[in-house]
């Protein structure tokens, strides 16, 4: 009796450990999905930064050169 209140236990915990590690993977791909989503936003590590007077210069520059 003993024996199988140990089992059912184990069991038990068992699939609750197997809940929480697939809940962990899961908030992690959706983290991962966020950051990926827009790329524009500054929210993540990898997103990209343009800053639009500089740009504009840029772009203003090499015009001239090419007319010139």
């Amino acid at each position: 009796m003993l024996g199988e209140l140990l089992v059912s236990t184990r069991d038990l915990f068992s699939g609750a450990r197997e809940q929480m590690h697939d809940r962990l993977v899961l908030v992690s791909l959706e983290n991962i999905q966020e950051h990926l989503e827009n790329p524009f936003d500054q929210i993540g590590q990898d997103d990209v930064s343009i800053n639009a007077e500089k740009f504009v210069d840029w772009l203003q520059a090499g015009a001239a050169d090419q007319t010139a």
